[in-house]
């Protein structure tokens, strides 16, 4: 079968091509030699790889890739923008060995097209409202709020996140400082689900879930959560979307 691959080394959106008689799936990881490629599936190609394929693993769940695709069109941004909000440093790649998890479902190109240009659905979503989207003070939330699955709790700032985690200090918490390796490991221990409630700023709400329950975000009216650089977007309006996309239950959205 022919395959389209980008790339994981280069910081723009490029494709090769690759031939391989394993049936691998939209978005697998594969080693070619040292670098690294996800499989993108269409028909256009500026480059034969020749080299065998030495392994293949799935990176990402369907869920999260629907949503960087989604996002990467809504945003009008690149998608290595966002894959390196997920993946900061590919070398950890190759130093690292990666977790064994079962791989995802097989879908057809098709039904991953319809799924991620989804945006009629979205905005009837917006649209309609959504009664599990609450505001409530501050001195409203408790521990009790939080879900037995996977929580995510966002803060604007660095000062914001500590001064919440030193009142409770029991989750795990990532940080603007964090090293690009704790990041990599976060990004594991969350897909793997051995962290379950997170707490961090908007750069780091990108992770790959499978069961997110709860979000709660906090001063959605600071300034902090419009992000400047590329890709640019609006954390309280992108956090709505990730509700959409990963069905989440609930979004608090917490004011002072």
């Amino acid at each position: 079968m022919l395959y389209e691959l980008r790339p994981l080394w280069v910081n723009f959106d490029t494709t090769y091509f690759a031939e391989s008689e394993k049936i691998f799936l939209i978005w697998d990881l594969l080693k070619i030699w040292k670098d690294y490629y996800l499989i993108v599936w269409n028909k256009k190609w500026t480059k034969e790889l020749k080299n065998n394929i030495l392994y293949y693993w799935n990176l990402f769940n369907p869920t999260t890739i629907y949503f960087q695709q989604f996002l990467k069109n809504y945003w009008y941004s690149r998608y290595f923008k966002f894959f390196k909000l997920y993946i900061q440093d590919i070398k950890h790649l190759n130093k690292y060995e990666l977790p064994k998890i079962k791989k995802h479902k097989f879908e057809t190109w098709e039904e991953y097209i319809n799924k991620y240009k989804n945006y009629e659905t979205y905005n009837n979503y917006i649209k309609n409202g959504d009664t599990n989207i609450k505001t409530i003070n501050i001195n409203n939330f408790s521990i009790d709020l939080l879900s037995k699955k996977q929580n995510l709790i966002v803060f604007p700032d660095n000062w914001s996140l500590f001064n919440f985690y030193n009142k409770y200090n029991i989750w795990d918490i990532l940080d603007i400082n964090t090293t690009s390796l704790t990041r990599y490991k976060f990004f594991f221990n969350v897909k793997t689900w051995k962290i379950k409630t997170l707490l961090t700023t908007h750069w780091w709400v990108f992770q790959d879930r499978k069961s997110l329950q709860t979000i709660f975000v906090f001063f959605p009216y600071k300034w902090y959560y419009k992000n400047q650089q590329n890709p640019r977007y609006l954390l309280p309006e992108l956090i709505k979307q990730m509700k959409f996309f990963y069905n989440v239950k609930n979004l608090y959205f917490l004011l002072s």
